[in-house]
């Protein structure tokens, strides 16, 4: 058996109910999440805190005046003070978000303008925060044994998270006569079907509201999601509101869906023109600067190269007609030097000759018995000069 005590404790005769606390935990789970986002939104952290002086109050007066409207035959007649409290107590329940949501509006309205902060940037940031506040309460009805759906007779699906028990459950007609009470029955799990698309829900708006440079699409999208999670709830829920047999929250839903979905449209399709987010516009001029400082210094250092580089080749031109010079005066020398080679080359030569011609005259002088001395003297003359070459 899955039943839940609503009464967390007591102090005297005072009780804390589950409800109240689970609630209160939604909210400012809520709350610590606006933070983070505001101050991703380039928000202050004390604008959140206004937000919440001013949201939460309207939020729950409306929330619990919506309820009373729609159930007024609960608290009727008044007959007494105590009667008075009852419509106004919430401490075991009975608020819906149907008001909570234009109350939570118009209470951020008046702190966007004593804060001189754009309405529909607030809305944007609030969106996620809600839906994720909206998925943490649903626990509340869990307790209460409150939202819950067709009974469920199929054993295979009476357990949790398909069914929830309900200790007591009371059928009426539909001129709202008293039928039968059913105790222990098993019952569609409603309020954990829509806690589930909730945080599916959260989980969307945080990616729309990070790819998405529009103002006003989130909280349009939040608008048309809950609106059609809330609908199909409301179908199968077994204490929706109904007048003359139409249930409110199903025809309020769908109708929400409708014009917020058809609004998306026309934003995609640029019939309705909305500005950029602050923060966007903020990142966007931060970039530009950015873009600006980094092509100057491009710029810049690009001068820096040009001389270097200017610098390196007058450099390198020195350097090579360095070289140039040393290599023409490398190849003056070695000139020089073949030069002297060749002419010390043509000065035996000529000596050569000489003595040759010295011997070969001594010879004709001389005759046949000279020949055999002039050619050893000329032998000996070539050897002295072979010497001095060596020398």
């Amino acid at each position: 058996m899955l039943l839940a005590n609503p009464v967390a404790f007591s102090i005297g005769n005072f009780s804390v109910y589950w409800y109240g606390i689970i609630i209160t935990s939604a909210i400012l789970g809520g709350t610590i999440f606006a933070m983070f986002e505001a101050k991703r939104r380039g928000m202050k952290s004390d604008y959140v805190l206004t937000l919440f002086l001013w949201v939460v109050p309207f939020a729950v007066i409306f929330a619990r005046l919506f309820y009373v409207i729609f159930h007024i035959g609960d608290f009727l007649p008044i007959n007494s003070f105590e009667d008075v409290i009852a419509i106004i107590s919430t401490r075991e329940g009975g608020i819906t978000i149907i008001g909570a949501v234009p109350g939570g509006a118009l209470g951020a309205y008046i702190a966007t303008k004593t804060n001189k902060t754009s309405y529909i940037e607030t809305l944007d940031m609030a969106a996620p925060c809600m839906i994720l506040g909206q998925a943490l309460g649903r626990w509340g009805n869990f307790v209460n044994q409150e939202l819950y759906g067709q009974q469920i007779l199929n054993e295979t699906f009476q357990k949790f998270p398909f069914a929830v028990q309900i200790d007591r459950h009371v059928v009426y007609n539909a001129a709202g006569e008293y039928v039968e009470t059913i105790y222990n029955g098993w019952y569609q799990a409603t309020f954990f079907y829509e806690m589930m698309l909730n945080y599916l829900g959260f989980a969307v708006l945080l990616i729309l509201s990070r790819k998405y440079k529009r103002n006003g699409i989130i909280f349009v999208a939040y608008l048309a999601w809950y609106g059609v999670v809330r609908a199909v709830m409301e179908l199968i829920r077994t204490d929706a509101i109904s007048i003359a047999g139409v249930k409110i929250g199903v025809v309020g839903g769908f109708a929400a869906a409708t014009i917020a979905i058809v609004i998306i449209l026309l934003i995609w399709l640029g019939k309705i023109k909305t500005a950029t987010p602050s923060h966007l516009l903020k990142a966007e001029c931060v970039t530009v600067s950015d873009s600006v400082v980094l092509d100057n210094a491009a710029a810049n250092y690009g001068k820096i190269e040009d001389n270097d580089d200017k610098r390196e080749d007058d450099s390198n031109k020195t350097n090579s007609d360095i070289v140039t010079n040393n290599i023409d005066d490398n190849k003056e020398d070695n000139k020089d030097s073949h030069n002297i080679e060749n002419n010390n080359k043509e000065e035996v030569a000529k000596a050569v000759i000489k003595n040759k011609g010295k011997a070969y005259k001594r010879k004709e002088v001389g005759g046949n018995k000279n020949v055999s001395g002039n050619v050893d003297n000329l032998s000996e003359g070539e050897d002295k000069e072979n010497n001095n070459e060596k020398q």
